[in-house]
């Protein structure tokens, strides 16, 4: 199926240059173990987690882009883990996940895997200068991401029916997208107050960009998931549930997120409302500000890097079994002292 492309009421990013960026990124896939096959690592980069990075990110430079990019990186491998032979072995996922999540806990388990080493590493940078309560928020999220995967193989393992509305909540766990704005808040030094953050306006802009995220991913992923055999995808739920062909599926898709963007620009004409509602300073309003346009960036950076990766390509699959896996990335899961996973 010929590549969607959504009319998003963003403009594009204009991107830096990245060749350090990906030879960092490069060194920090093999420094920390987590790929230990120089084919893996060019398969991965030929992904282009740096433009990812920088697609969502544009405003991002040094460090905080260093940080983004490792971050992406780790997510697409963990993607090809946990969708690859994984993909219907709750149990084993299980295991996997709890280990990493006692990470964020402080409590992890020792020693560590590669995996969990890159894990450790990406979690100590995000959070180095943050304030408790935003560590404690995106502890959440990465948890609520990396239970997701558990769920997602018990599907699989049931082939279970998934109806469209539940899918779309259990797509904004296991998608990643309230980790990216975490990310968003770090790297573009806009930390939001507690009550900034949790404040009907904010948590409702969130999931109008996560839900603009996650299917217009999926639109554009669809050719990966039906040849990973995959069942997490919104025009594969919306075409059995409603008996649809894939292009009307794609329509509705395209008029749901046509509405939410639309949302989304009525709801940030709102935020000044908001900010003398809640008394906010110069600094804090200057913090919403640089927010609502990282979470634009986002929405369109995902469409534009999705639109332009290798891994979404109808031919990704490259006669593989599982498109998004990463050969030898097993290993790097394994527990210390284990042979398999």
């Amino acid at each position: 199926m010929e590549r969607a492309v959504f009319d998003l009421p963003f403009p594009a990013a204009e991107l830096p240059v990245l060749t350090e960026v990906a030879q960092w990124h490069r060194r920090w896939l093999v420094d920390t173990g987590l790929l230990d096959s120089p084919a893996a690592v060019d398969r991965l980069m030929s992904w282009g987690p740096h433009r990812c990075a920088a697609h969502f990110h544009p405003y991002a430079r040094g460090p905080e882009l260093l940080l983004a990019t490792d971050f992406y990186g780790w997510m697409m491998a963990a993607d090809g883990q946990f969708d690859g032979p994984l993909a219907d072995r709750p149990d084993s996922v299980r295991e996997l996940i709890q280990r990493h999540v006692a990470i964020l806990d402080a409590d992890g388990p020792s020693p560590l895997s590669p995996a969990e080493k890159a894990f450790t590493d990406i979690w100590e940078r995000l959070t180095e200068g943050m304030s408790p309560a935003w560590q404690a928020r995106a502890a959440a999220c990465f948890a609520r991401f990396l239970q997701g995967y558990i769920e997602e193989a018990a599907n699989r393992r049931d082939q279970a029916t998934l109806l469209p509305d539940s899918y779309l909540d259990l797509r904004i766990r296991t998608g990643a997208t309230e980790i990216i704005m975490m990310l968003a808040e770090r790297i573009n030094d806009c930390e939001l107050p507690s009550r900034v953050a949790g404040h009907d306006t904010v948590r409702r802009l969130c999931h109008l960009s996560a839900q603009v995220i996650d299917v217009v991913q999926d639109v554009l992923s669809l050719d990966k998931e039906v040849a990973d055999g995959d069942l997490h995808n919104i025009v594969l739920v919306l075409c059995r549930h409603h008996g649809w062909d894939a292009e009307r599926a794609v329509g509705h898709c395209r008029t749901m997120v046509q509405d939410w963007t639309d949302s989304f620009v009525v709801l940030q004409n709102s935020l000044p409302t908001m900010c003398a509602e809640l008394h906010l300073t110069d600094t804090e309003w200057a913090r919403v500000c640089r927010y609502a346009g990282a979470l634009r960036a986002c929405m369109r950076g995902n469409h534009d890097w999705c639109g332009e990766s290798p891994r979404y390509a109808p031919d990704a699959g490259q006669s593989r079994p599982y498109v998004g896996y990463l050969e030898g990335l097993a290993r790097a899961y394994e527990p210390p002292g284990s042979e398999h996973p």
